[in-house]
């Protein structure tokens, strides 16, 4: 699932057909992330509500939490840095936490203020100069979140007087409860990092082969900067397959003829870790080529894929099938939420996070990056 500068809005579809001759009764709701959006879809008075929204969710502790980004603007009138910040915000308080952050931007800001001290940094109202040339930015962008982890996409561009000029892209894994970047050694044993590594650095070296080789047209601009992709242990997202989780490597992309992109190297299987076992529920228990299906002793919830880049969700009770709703591919996770009070409470949590949506004034932080208003060249 990546969340990349799509906005919704809020949807809110009864749905009243089913696929047995009687209703099949539905006292539980569901959360699904699938394509570029997550839903709820919980009973109505009508039938069924189905509500869309772009949240990306991560359930930490038993608790929802909304993953988003807010910019960070340093900026003075001569020099653009701006960087992007990783928050998290529990539905139930409202209570948001910093997760993560790269602070090389806030740094280079820093030195430029001690080497032009009469400068001060810009109000959010304020203007650039018309021959402001010095810059340093970061952008990251939310990709998915897997079990107590999300992956991000990060890049870092500086073109700097007195700093290093710097282009830089690569995935990155952030623990959301510490907000460290993830080792391959902090997910499984020794044994599997090694050979994951092992076989990491050996697509590494097929695919940059590949292109070298490569002699049709397309792939002249190829050849000529592949050589600026170097492999990393540590550019790597995590993506659940079925009911498995693999390490997908991209390989990092080092200066300006590189910048914007990462090299897609592969997928390696990783043993599972102890980490995977609070999500265990969330990942389908039984899958085809176009089918999973989540299972417990009560119902079973199924996902059929079909030619339209879309899944028809159902769910079966008792032996009736009921259908709720169609959503884009990929269905990559599911979440139940029972009748009981606690669960009760947590429906209310998302119906805000969702009903937040409807509103162009919200103000809720969102899984999407809040721009930050364009500089202008002008005077002050």
């Amino acid at each position: 699932m990546q969340f990349r500068d799509v906005v919704w809005a809020l949807a809110v579809i009864t749905v009243g057909a089913c696929r047995s001759v009687e209703s099949t009764p539905l006292d539980a709701a569901f959360v699904v992330a699938a394509g570029d959006s997550t839903f709820l879809i919980e009973p109505g008075p009508r039938g069924v509500d189905v509500f869309r929204a772009p949240l990306l969710l991560a359930r930490l502790d038993g608790r929802f939490q909304e993953l988003y980004i807010v910019e960070r603007d340093y900026s003075f009138p001569r020099a653009l840095f701006v960087s992007q910040a990783v928050f998290r915000r529990d539905l139930l308080t409202g209570d948001s936490t910093l997760v993560w952050e790269d602070g090389e931007v806030a740094k280079i800001a820093a030195r430029y203020q001690q080497r032009h001290p009469g400068e001060s940094p810009l109000d959010p109202d304020d203007e650039m100069l018309d021959d402001s040339t010095t810059q340093a930015t970061s952008d990251t962008e939310l990709l998915d979140a897997v079990g107590p982890y999300v992956n991000i996409e990060f890049h870092l561009d500086v073109d700097a007087e007195s700093e290093s000029h710097v282009h830089i892209s690569r995935r990155q894994v952030i623990n959301l409860q510490t907000g460290a970047v993830v080792a391959l050694a902090d997910l499984s044993d020794s044994l599997s990092v090694q050979s994951a590594l092992t076989a990491g650095e050996r697509l590494f070296h097929a695919a940059r082969d590949s292109v070298r080789r490569a002699t049709d047209a397309r792939a002249a601009r190829a050849r000529e900067i592949v050589g600026a992709f170097r492999f990393d242990p540590a550019s790597f997202e995590l993506v659940d397959v079925d009911s498995t989780t693999v390490v997908s490597f991209f390989a990092a992309g080092h200066g300006a003829a590189t910048a914007g992109y990462v090299l897609p190297i592969g997928d390696v299987p990783l043993a599972s870790g102890a980490w995977q076992r609070d999500y265990r529920d969330t990942r389908p228990s039984a899958f085809d080529s176009t089918r999973l299906e989540w299972r417990d002793s009560a119902w079973t919830f199924v996902a059929t894929a079909n030619d339209r880049a879309t899944a028809l969700l159902e769910v079966e009770v008792g032996g009736r099938r009921r259908a709720l709703t169609e959503v884009p591919t990929p269905v990559r996770r599911l979440f139940r939420l029972s009748a009981s009070p606690p669960d009760r409470r947590w429906r209310q949590a998302l119906r805000r996070a969702f009903a937040d949506w409807s509103s162009e004034a919200t103000v809720a932080p969102t899984a999407h990056t809040r721009p930050v208003p364009s500089r202008s060249s002008g005077t002050t």
